[in-house]
């Protein structure tokens, strides 16, 4: 009887353990950790059971969330597919953002998803509470990957402004496609060395063990995606400005098209900034406090769920900032929902229904050199005028 009910303490603290590191605060120490539980227990006070509260909602709602994000840009990256070739360099990075939203979106869908059934004992055992760590994790690390494909849009138009006459020269197909790999490799990069060096020095018995006693890896972890996210956002603010200065030097009644562009950058680069600046702020803020256990606990759990949610928001928002401002974007969704028809026959079946298909698939044809072929793409004529 003793041994089962130091299971069930295990398991609920085990739990709560996670749901700590799924709203980024979990660095609580360990007697904040055994607090919580409260279910097993009949000395639990009302700021037990609150916290255990506040950990339900922000794990269902940055799940709720995370769910929309993954539908919102898995069709977003359909429609980018769909996109007429030749595809430009903008196109491959489009592509990747939506790519890297929707890994992240699946990431923090599966971790607080996985969570949630633990709280709800629908799942148990160490395996499941290993699988919420490990995604958890490697969510949180993952937020360096969006943060190096919004750089790359900056630097292609800061290049495409700057260095026009070479531009088709130094950014290629290729050189765009490896760029977009090293976002990934330097995320796994970071990944594997943190965890090698902190499982090399600690040697930690099993996975729970592993994830939930290092304090000291999750503050490295803080200071990481701060730094990585201050320094290539400081960099994109310095390039974006001289950009904008390159462009209103730039009297041409023609250059409308770049200035769409330009603001629809900026607006990519304006979300990052706004979304993550509280949860970077509240990451740095713990990492300082949690290695000695300051800070009340519900404060702690209220203000990282905030700052969680505020996160989130960010590859939710992504899809209808691209999607509203280029056209070859609501070109591939005409060209995504006339194909479906197609596969399901409706355009055979229904004449006018046919109709609309050869519609939604007429492709705008440019035959001014001089006119931008891709509203995400400026031409040599333009500079050069």
């Amino acid at each position: 009887m003793t041994s089962k009910m130091e299971g069930e303490v295990f398991h609920h603290l085990a739990s709560e353990k996670s749901a700590k590191y799924l709203l980024g605060i979990q660095n609580l120490s360990q007697s904040e950790s055994t607090s919580i539980i409260y279910d097993r227990s009949e000395n639990h006070t009302v700021a037990d059971v609150d916290e255990h509260e506040y950990f339900a909602f922000f794990t269902v709602t940055m799940c709720v969330l995370a769910c929309i994000g993954v539908v919102e840009n898995l069709l977003s990256l359909l429609c980018l597919l769909h996109i007429r070739k030749p595809w430009q360099p903008f196109h491959y990075l489009l592509i990747n953002l939506a790519l890297s939203d929707l890994i992240l979106s699946v990431l923090i869908a599966l971790s607080t998803g996985v969570y949630y059934t633990v709280q709800l004992k629908l799942a148990r055992g160490p395996e499941v509470l290993c699988a919420a760590f490990v995604l958890a994790d490697a969510s949180y690390v993952f937020l360096i990957t969006p943060l190096l494909v919004t750089s790359g849009f900056v630097i292609n138009q800061y290049l495409s402004v700057t260095k026009a006459l070479e531009y088709d020269r130094i950014v290629t197909e290729r050189r765009v496609n490896l760029f977009n790999i090293f976002c990934y490799g330097l995320t796994a990069f970071f990944y594997v060395v943190m965890h090698l060096s902190y499982y090399i020095a600690k040697l930690p018995a099993d996975c729970f063990s592993h994830y939930s006693e290092m304090p000291y890896y999750h503050v490295g972890q803080c200071y990481l995606v701060g730094v990585i996210f201050i320094a290539t956002t400081s960099i994109d603010i310095i390039l974006y400005l001289q950009l904008y200065t390159k462009i209103r030097r730039i009297s041409h009644g023609d250059n409308a098209a770049q200035h769409k562009v330009n603001k629809t950058i900026a607006l990519l680069l304006g979300t990052i900034i706004l979304f993550w600046v509280p949860g970077i702020a509240n990451a740095f803020v713990n990492a300082q406090m949690s290695p000695q256990g300051e800070g009340e606990p519900q404060v702690k759990i209220i203000v990282g769920g905030v700052t969680n949610l505020i996160m989130i928001l960010n590859p939710l928002c992504d899809p209808f900032i691209y999607g509203l401002r280029m056209p070859d974007f609501r070109e591939g969704c005409r060209r995504l929902i006339a194909r479906c028809w197609e596969k399901c026959g409706c355009c055979e079946r229904c004449p006018e229904r046919s109709e609309i298909c050869k519609a939604k698939t007429k492709l705008h044809k440019y035959t001014d050199s001089n006119q931008i072929t891709d509203t995400m793409c400026i031409t040599v004529n333009q500079i050069n005028d």
